[in-house]
């Protein structure tokens, strides 16, 4: 839970690059549960951590790099195989020719002046390219193994996660507050000695917060709170503007829930006039 901590401390920030450079720490991987087989995949570097329900993630890519079969390649369009077949007689006749723009180019021009026949042979032959196509993909499928088939789905959804948590970054969404032990790290951190290297220092870091009584983390609990209290201000301002906007899409699920129960932002009631129902078969992701 202290390295987790540590990470989402360090995310973000000037110090992210130190954390991943700490190869020294080492994290304890959980062989319980569905998951056991992930510690066969698992480099046992300090990119990988578990989270609280066993899923492994990597800093760098969002989840843990599981081995996957090819999946096949879409054959493309009729001109696509056409540039394919004159590519050898492109390349003997113009030499010259280096760059697969170029080779474009010219497949273009002789696609213009093609025989109408030959497009349907070639037409044929993307279709029949296709139909092969789609049975690789269900054999494809077919045979995932169960931890693939987790793999696969972890991947869209931090492809979907990625892209709303880019919009809400364009749009101006007020940045996270740390927590408590993120403050406290800060502030040790700074403690420099040149007799302690970095991933010794933080261990030391995370050691005296465990073992720190509630009264001497007390600073820095209100620190935190207080932080929070004003980053959840700011964040009920944006979302006012994102719902003006429409952008009901970037907003968090609790919102949703408070508007779609007839409550405003703060949680008191609105009137029937001016609340913001969703229909019923509209689900959100």
């Amino acid at each position: 839970m202290a390295t987790t901590m540590v990470g989402s401390c360090f995310k973000g920030s000037k110090l992210q690059a130190l954390y991943l450079g700490l190869k020294k720490l080492q994290i304890s991987i959980n062989n319980s549960g569905p998951n056991a087989n992930l510690k066969e995949a698992s480099s046992h570097t300090c990119r990988n951590f578990s989270n609280k329900q066993g899923h492994f993630i990597n800093i760098k890519k969002g989840v843990l790099d599981v081995p996957m079969p090819k999946k096949p390649q879409h054959p493309g369009g009729i001109f696509f195989t056409f540039v394919k077949e004159v590519e050898p007689i492109i390349k003997q006749k113009h030499p010259e020719i280096t760059s697969q723009v170029q080779m474009v180019i010219k497949a273009s021009e002789m696609w213009r002046d093609l025989d109408p026949e030959e497009k349907a042979r070639l037409t044929l032959k993307r279709r029949e390219a296709y139909e092969k196509y789609k049975q690789e993909v269900k054999n494809y499928y077919d045979n995932l193994t169960p931890l693939q088939i987790q793999h696969k789905e972890a991947l869209s959804l931090l492809t979907k996660a990625k892209k709303v948590n880019k919009e809400r970054k364009a749009l101006g969404i007020p940045s996270k507050a740390p927590g408590a032990f993120c403050y406290f790290m800060s502030e040790k951190f700074r403690e420099r000695d040149p007799d302690i290297s970095a991933a010794a220092r933080l261990k030391i870091i995370v050691t005296r917060w465990k073992e720190m009584t509630e009264a001497e983390k007390e600073p820095y609990v209100t620190l935190a709170k207080q932080n929070r209290d004003l980053h959840e201000s700011a964040m009920n301002e944006w979302e006012k503007k994102m719902i003006s906007l429409g952008r009901f899409d970037l907003i968090r699920k609790n919102t949703l829930k408070k508007l779609d129960k007839g409550e405003n932002l703060d949680g008191k009631p609105v009137s029937k006039s001016k609340r913001v129902t969703f229909a019923p078969d509209v689900k959100e992701e």
